[in-house]
């Protein structure tokens, strides 16, 4: 089990942040394990007992708490499945920490939560003016990320948003605040897509309300032959040196970009020679025929920039002079690599063993990222 001690602990030993504070956004758990600590240790009462007495019950929210012990029963609480071959698996989390996770709930106490909203009980106006004020950073830049809830838009109508996964559990709070307008979508297998279920049915309720689904402003596709799109193939990193994209020739001979692993792979509809489409985002190659970066943009965003891995052959390198045991004193961990079947294959405790794609010369890609 996974305690606030466990998390407090871990973070006491940090050395560095991520970046320097307000420089940029990354969503992360911690802080609201933290402001569940406050909560805590300010009121004498647990996160669980301060929001059951100061909240939920004020509401009439009868049916959630936070589960701050793994082992309470829960009358009628669902259990989280994943796929397994042709069947499921269990699949719960294992925290006995709250602030980030471990909410029970039911769709119609979120109704409850919702209508807090608009005649506010609990809180008052001027705390939910403030739970809904979207950050900023250092720059003045907005981002659509507020207190625990996104704000932002949808086929121009104003949508107050936030989605969730863990483990075999999935959900999502849709709230349209001009409409009076909630979807509530909680589901119970990892394969669920509340996100998209909730928007499809907000689309049947407001669909006199809804601007029209915008067409592309990108040009019309065009084709090219094997040796224009062969010029594109190949491992791309982020500037942060986190990520790893790989293009691809998909099986109808189109370019496809992939992260790790080789499915699900995603298709690439080129514009111009160097410059292809996927979903409402262009993939523009710089740097000549040998496609020296990547810039993807996204709705009108910042382009996020992959320098591509210049290749090498993998059969060649010595994978010995990695492997051995990796220990990490801020999060007491050791990581241990064997070379096994020609591969680099990383062991942890209570971990299925993982193998590492060689991706350069000193470059790999697993599944926990790019060591």
């Amino acid at each position: 089990m996974i305690t606030n001690n466990d998390v407090l602990t871990m973070m006491s030993r940090q050395k560095t942040l991520n970046f320097p504070p307000g420089s940029r956004y990354m969503y992360c758990n911690t802080g609201y394990t933290l402001l569940g600590e406050v909560v805590k240790r300010v009121s004498g009462e647990s996160l669980h007992e301060y929001t059951t007495h100061h909240i939920f019950e004020p509401l009439g929210m009868t049916h959630t708490h936070f589960r701050d012990n793994h082992a309470e029963l829960v009358k009628n609480m669902a259990i989280g499945y994943v796929p397994k071959d042709d069947t499921f698996e269990i699949s719960i989390t294992n925290f006995d920490t709250v602030g980030a996770t471990s909410l029970l709930t039911t769709v119609e106490d979120l109704q409850k939560w919702d209508k807090n909203f608009y005649t506010p009980r609990v809180g008052g106006e001027r705390f939910l003016e403030e739970m809904l004020r979207p950050g900023a950073l250092n720059t003045g830049k907005p981002i659509d990320y507020a207190s625990g809830l996104v704000v932002t838009t949808f086929r121009g109508l104003p949508v107050v948003d936030h989605s969730g996964a863990d483990a075999g559990y999935r959900s999502d709070m849709l709230r349209f605040p001009q409409e009076y307008f909630t979807v509530s979508v909680l589901c119970n297998v990892s394969t669920g897509n509340p996100s998209g279920q909730a928007h499809r049915v907000a689309e049947i309720y407001l669909a006199d309300k809804l601007k029209p689904e915008v067409a592309s402003p990108m040009a019309n596709p065009i084709q090219l032959n094997e040796r224009q799109l062969s010029a594109r193939t190949g491992a791309y990193l982020n500037s942060d040196g986190n990520q790893i994209l790989k293009i691809i020739f998909s099986r109808d001979g189109r370019l496809a970009s992939v992260s790790f692993g080789d499915e699900p792979t995603h298709p690439l509809t080129p514009l111009a020679e160097n410059r292809f489409r996927l979903g409402d985002s262009e993939y523009e190659f710089r740097g000549g025929a040998d496609g020296g970066e990547l810039a993807i943009t996204s709705s009108g965003e910042k382009p996020e920039v992959y320098k591509k891995i210049p290749p090498f052959d993998a059969t060649r390198s010595d994978l010995s002079a990695f492997a051995g045991t990796y220990r990490s004193a801020e999060i007491d961990a050791l990581y241990r690599f064997k070379v096994e079947d020609h591969s680099l294959v990383l062991h942890r405790l209570n971990n299925d063993t993982d193998t590492l794609r060689m991706e350069g010369p000193d470059l790999f890609q697993s599944r926990l990222g790019v060591p």
